[in-house]
């Protein structure tokens, strides 16, 4: 092992094997995708901290051979561990820092595991700079763990790892307290990544720093392009724009409505079985009109046209390149409490597809159906709560207008 500073950082790493790494992603994706996250994790954390002119950088491993794989792989030397893999991880930590302070001689070590990705050279540097002037150093981890360990040969006694809980949530806490509080300096807390969740919840950090994470994360698709980014309907602090078609048929003579059941459990788990009306979001710069006949073409398979009651509309240009487009819709209604923040323009629409077979769109409807205005208000007067509450105050008008009409 060469050696060119008094400052160390060595990784305790094991050479990854499908099947035994990352073992509760590959639960929630496969034992594929975690060898390949965890081989990704682990050249990004060599890509961000080898190469310094500050320290040395190694690995640790239980196994020559896997020492070897590193060498070969990755031009990386390090220490084998020579103590039986089955003494636990305290034993482990007493013979890193004693072998690296006396046989090795470094000034100041620090310790980090092999999935810490997110670890900048700077931040390396920045820890080596407080054991001037503290005896320790700790990484902790958000989920009661740490992600770095930085001691001064001074200070360094076996005892520091007596007694140690670690895989645990008192693992920090345990180290501070055999350290001492006074004479440890504490980084920033940091995520672990041990579930598929924790991929999700960090993506935006492993953009900036895990550039092979983020090219597997991309290929497997978990990185959507500007335009097709998911938004989070529940928290967004604006009022969202949608429209609704109540869809007139003749039939004998009688008028119908097409209704139908409400089927999004995964994103709107509390209204999902309810009677609606077609309905949904209006897209940037979108005629509403054309919204509607989108909305409706996708849920049902109809095609409409707009009845006598919306009035022509229309258009402005303005003198910097705007167009602003004016209209009457039959009805609106707005969610102002509960459920998302919806703001909702109904429409009456006619179909001529009066005998057309109706498609229902599994990922959002189901059973779509017609029913007379009679039934509707029927329906409606013996358990509104039966229907997508947005829809209600426009069936009611609905029925009111066809009354009067």
């Amino acid at each position: 092992m060469n050696q060119n500073h008094k400052n160390l950082v060595i990784v305790l790493a094991k050479k990854p094997s499908m099947g035994k790494v990352k073992t509760r992603i590959a639960q929630d994706t496969s034992n594929l995708f975690a060898y390949t996250f965890s081989v990704a994790s682990l050249e990004d954390l060599l890509n961000n901290l080898n190469n310094s002119n500050y320290y040395d950088f190694i690995v640790g491993t239980d196994i020559r051979e896997n020492l070897e794989w590193f060498e070969q792989t990755y031009n990386i030397c390090g220490i084998e561990i020579k103590l039986d893999p089955q003494l636990n991880l305290s034993e482990r930590m007493k013979y890193v820092f004693n072998t690296l302070f006396t046989v090795y001689e470094y000034q100041k070590v620090i310790l980090i595991p092999m999935d810490t990705p997110f670890i900048q050279m700077d931040e390396i540097i920045s820890a080596f700079s407080r054991l001037d002037k503290v005896p320790y150093v700790l990484g902790p981890e958000t989920n009661g763990g740490v992600y770095l360990i930085g001691i001064n040969s001074k200070y360094f006694k076996r005892k520091l790892f007596n007694n140690i809980a670690w895989s645990s949530p008192h693992s920090f806490d345990n180290l501070i307290s055999n350290f001492g509080l006074k004479n440890t300096y504490t980084l920033k807390y940091k995520d672990d990544i041990n579930a598929f969740q924790d991929i999700l919840i960090n993506r935006d950090r492993i953009k900036l720093y895990c550039p092979k994470i983020f090219n597997l994360l991309q290929r497997e698709g978990y990185y959507l392009k500007s335009s097709d980014r998911y938004i989070d309907f529940d928290t967004i602090n604006i009022c969202l724009p949608t429209v609704s078609a109540i869809i007139e048929r003749k039939n004998k003579g009688r008028t119908e409505i097409l209704l139908q059941t409400r089927n999004k459990p995964t994103i709107d788990p509390i209204y999902t079985g309810r009677f609606e009306i077609p309905s949904g979001f209006i897209h940037r710069y979108e005629d509403a009109h054309r919204a509607i006949e989108r909305e409706v073409k996708e849920e049902t398979g109809l095609d409409i046209t707009f009845d006598s009651h919306t009035l022509e509309p229309f258009i402005f240009e303005g003198d910097k390149n705007d167009s602003v487009l004016g209209y009457s819709p039959f009805y609106i209604s707005q969610q102002i409490k509960g459920g998302r923040a919806y703001i909702n323009l109904g429409f009456i629409c006619d179909t001529k597809e009066v005998d057309s077979p109706l498609k229902e769109n599994k990922y959002e409807t189901k059973d779509p159906h017609w029913v007379t205005v009679d039934k509707l208000e029927q329906m409606l007067k013996t358990d509104s709560s039966q229907f997508f509450p947005l829809n209600v105050p426009v069936l009611q008008k609905y029925i009111e207008y066809k009354k009067n009409g």
